[in-house]
């Protein structure tokens, strides 16, 4: 269990000098009170900076750079010094390492001295932390700092309630995914496999002739990126698909509304909207059709393809790829000869003979033959020659031709409909519906063909990794396979099939819990929590489907309101921190922002006295006022109450008060 006991800050915009905060008095939740603007979100900064450096800054402002916000972070009304400083720091209590303070002391020095420079350590107990040898200390300590608060698991519980809309629980990236399974106590197996793909590398690379060691860690290395490419790719399929049945279901209901609209309008209205569907479905049809020829035929078409790739001289451009290899062969047995021929060649002669063998070796297939294909080599040559055969190019020119006629048709055809619907939609006061419609009807075909683009890329890419793995495996049946490192390469196979396996359990195990916890949560914060009928968390990524009484499909997938989406981003992490097997604290920006009075009510007295084992709360007089703060006090949760206060217009200070006036009660 960890608990923040303080923050040390230098010359942070307005903390000007020395500030020590206090966070923690032994009860469960610490109220830091600001109006608005005087010090909340520096204060929230501060702790992401102390903890995670660059790394805690560049989720929260995207596209500014680090130093240029740290030189305009120093404070204006900081003392006079030879060289600018400042200072971040987190004191924290846990069981297990006792006291430990994470610092970081930032240079501000001019080009000419170096620029920016940070000192970085972690001291337990009043002691810098062990280093190995040859190891470097602030290396030490990020991975330290990683491994006792993970960045991606913290960056959730450092809860900036205005930004919770950033967390969808329908596409959780792979750092989230992680942050998860090291929460949950799955990240131990994920380490434990990435360590054996290490050992597994190690071992391939033992076992291969030494002429072949770079050629297998290149294609270890290959591996590695495909599979990393591959789950990039099926995340972002992932989130097409979830946008795709979205776009559907709104022109779904865009569709109803101008049915319903059109029925007082009569028959000939209800006919052109039946006809709008219809023609919408032929066009879609086409659309993907378009979009198989696209990812298929088209390149070849635009290549100009001839039929017969004798055309363009294929087999004249084979037997130069031949000969030009052979020319290779050439030239080594050309310098054996020389090597060998006794009395020896002179180095004149010689030189002179090389030169010529290496000009005449040197000739360009496209030199030799004049041929588009010439630009290819053998290897390339034989998958273009393949892939033309499979396509069949005249037979597949006449298809798309045809193809193209009808899906232009469909699209003429489509477009009047289009254009008499929206006039009947003005004249019946629906315009801007009509209009959606055919925003959205346009949206779907781009999904649609971003989807084909991406479903094609995964399966280049898997095609990819597979030829790649069957020539490792090519090189590694070369080796002795009663050898001791081909066993024990199989044997550490075996241990990852093993650790994934437990892995893969225990992630199925953790979803129903999650869910259930993810449901708690929901239910202390929304008055929509009757209407709730299911919860279902996928174990493979952790994206959430809601069955919401009154909706179809996953009630996630509506355009949800502030309110709503702060509500499901909350619930994530009352489940996380519920399920998690390690107890963080959770720090929470404007905890009540967006809600209404009875929502409030709700988060104040039931959520947040809930969440953790430490919670504090940044708020202004409108988080907690109209009583809340009186009703938060009656919880017997509420324990440290500090107030940031202007000191001058430059300069903020925090002091210990009682801070019932402060929210008027």
């Amino acid at each position: 269990m960890v608990v923040f006991t303080s923050l040390d800050l230098r010359n942070f915009k307005r903390y000007s000098g020395d500030h020590l905060i206090p966070l923690h008095d032994e009860s469960q939740m610490t109220v830091i009170a600001a109006q608005n603007g005087v010090g909340k979100t520096t204060t929230l900064d501060a702790i992401h900076v102390a903890l995670y450096g660059k790394r805690g800054f560049s989720p929260r402002y995207p596209g500014i750079k680090f130093d240029d916000w740290l030189d305009k972070a120093y404070s204006i009304d900081a003392e006079k010094e030879d060289y600018r400083c400042m200072r971040f720091a987190v004191s924290l209590e846990c069981e297990l390492n006792g006291t430990v303070r994470i610092e970081r002391t930032y240079w501000l020095l001019s080009e000419s001295d170096g620029g920016l420079s940070e000192e970085f350590g972690v001291h337990i107990n009043g002691r810098p932390i062990e280093l190995e040898s040859d190891e470097k200390r602030e290396d030490v300590s990020e991975r330290w700092i990683e491994a006792f608060l993970p960045h991606s698991v913290m960056r959730r519980f450092l809860v900036d309630n205005e930004r919770l809309s950033d967390l969808d629980s329908r596409s959780i990236d792979q750092e989230m995914v992680g942050g998860i399974d090291d929460l949950l106590g799955i990240g131990t197996l994920q380490r434990l496999d990435y360590h054996l793909n290490s050992l597994q590398r190690q071992i391939l690379h033992s076992m291969v002739p030494e002429d072949e060691k770079l050629k297998m860690t290149n294609l270890m290395d290959l591996v590695d990126t495909y599979e990393m490419e591959i789950k990039e790719q099926e995340s972002l399929l992932s989130q097409n698909e979830t946008d795709t049945i979205q776009t559907q279901g709104r022109i779904e209901e865009l569709n109803e509304i101008i049915q319903k609209a059109s029925q007082a309008r009569g028959k000939e209205d209800n006919e052109l909207r039946i006809e709008w569907t219809r023609r919408h479905s032929e066009l879609v049809s086409a659309r993907r059709e378009m979009l198989e020829h696209t990812c298929s035929i088209l390149p070849f078409l635009i290549a100009d393809f001839p039929d017969d790739l004798e055309d363009w001289k294929i087999s004249e451009v084979n037997a130069a790829l031949q000969s030009s290899a052979q020319s290779e062969e050439n030239l080594r047995f050309v310098d054996e000869v020389l090597s060998e021929v006794n009395p020896a060649v002179g180095k004149q002669i010689r030189s002179r003979i090389e030169k010529k063998a290496t000009e005449i070796a040197a000739k360009t297939v496209s030199a030799q033959v004049d041929s588009p294909l010439s630009l290819f080599d053998s290897t390339q040559l034989s998958k273009v020659e393949r892939r033309a055969i499979e396509l069949n190019i005249a037979e597949r020119r006449e298809v798309y031709q045809s193809a193209l006629e009808i899906a232009s048709q469909r699209l003429e055809v489509f477009e009047e409909v289009e254009e008499k619907l929206r006039k009947a939609a003005e004249g019946i006061g629906i315009a801007e519906v009509a209009n959606e419609m055919r925003t959205k009807a346009m949206e779907l075909g781009g999904l649609q063909a971003q989807h084909t683009q991406i479903s094609a890329e995964i399966k280049a890419k898997k095609v990819a990794l597979e030829q790649v793995n069957e020539q490792v495996f090519a090189i590694q049946s070369r080796a002795d396979q009663d050898s001791f490192l081909n066993r024990k390469e199989r044997t550490v196979q075996a241990l990852r099939n093993v650790v994934r396996e437990i892995a893969s359990r225990e992630r199925q195990a953790m979803a129903e819990p999650l869910a259930e916890a993810f449901k708690e949560g929901f239910t202390l914060l929304s008055r929509k929590a009757d209407r709730l009928e299911s919860i279902e968390i996928d174990p493979s990524n952790y994206q959430t489907t809601i069955a919401m009484r009154g909706f179809d499909g996953n009630w996630l997938d509506r355009d949800l309101s502030a309110t709503e989406k702060q509500h499901v981003g909350l619930s994530l992490l009352y489940a996380l921190r519920k399920v998690g097997k390690r107890a963080f604290p959770v720090i929470v920006d404007t905890p009540t922002s967006r809600m209404d009075r009875e929502h409030k009510d709700w988060s104040v007295t039931k959520f947040y006295p809930a969440l953790s084992h430490q919670v504090i709360v940044l708020a202004t007089s409108d988080d907690l006022g109209d009583g809340l703060y009186h009703d938060l006090a009656a919880t017997g949760a509420l324990g440290l109450g500090l107030e940031i206060r202007e000191l001058s217009e430059n300069r903020i200070g925090v002091a210990e008060t009682d801070l019932a006036s402060f929210f008027g009660g």
